[in-house]
């Protein structure tokens, strides 16, 4: 990645620690799996990950609080056929007039529409995380203890998961909140939101989260 920014930096940077201090974290909203090798064992390794759009949902209603706008352009470069350069620069812009910016690179697959698309999703997500500092819960990481944690059997079968302990009281609480802020504050409350239940959510794909906390960011923005 490249970073570059503007002359001055002590605005933008300040609205950057607020807006970070009130950031929720990204909900992992996708599963897939990713081809890993080790141990010349070639298989697939299960993923879960929050994608752009949970990212955006994220970090964008907080910047904009703060004056600070997000602003992403993608350009492809294709030296031959083996080789297709996708970059996405993504600039935090402050009402000040600052601004900060990273450039991301990743390599398409082929040159195909498809695939540069894909590259370019790959590249603005990446590209605002790093900028913005966003947590992504429940993203797992390669890691093989992850396996056993979303119940994965070793050939890459997915097996039923386990709901823990405790999570339809932890489910009924977060929807009895009101608030979009208090839910926000209890979801990244390790004691009020424990991990085991952050990441079976994000594992199973419900939905009930992110569709309360949505209504209630809509009804905080009719008061």
């Amino acid at each position: 990645m490249m970073f570059n920014t503007s002359d001055e930096t002590a605005e933008i940077t300040k609205a950057l620690v607020t807006a970070q201090l009130e950031m929720p974290a990204a909900v992992s909203n996708k599963r897939g799996y990713e081809k890993h090798q080790s141990n010349d064992v070639s298989g697939k390794k299960p993923r879960v990950y929050a994608d752009i759009n949970a990212v955006l949902r994220a970090v964008r209603p907080t910047l904009s609080k703060h004056g600070i706008a997000i602003v992403q352009g993608p350009s492809v470069s294709v030296s031959d056929a083996a080789c297709t350069l996708v970059s996405v620069v993504t600039r935090l812009s402050h009402t000040s007039g600052e601004w900060m910016e990273s450039t991301c690179y990743i390599r398409a697959k082929d040159d195909s529409a498809w695939s540069i698309g894909s590259a370019i999703t790959y590249a603005r997500r990446y590209g605002l995380v790093a900028m913005t500092g966003c947590v992504c819960a429940g993203e797992t990481i390669d890691d093989d203890a992850e396996d056993a944690q979303f119940g994965v059997k070793e050939n890459g079968a997915v097996v039923t998961l386990k709901k823990p302990k405790g999570y339809d009281a932890w489910q009924k609480s977060l929807l009895n909140m009101t608030s979009a802020k208090d839910l926000a504050k209890a979801w990244k409350d390790a004691k009020t939101s424990p991990p085991a239940m952050r990441q079976f959510l994000a594992a199973t794909q419900e939905p009930w989260f992110t569709d309360h906390r949505t209504k209630l960011e809509a009804n905080d923005a009719d008061v």
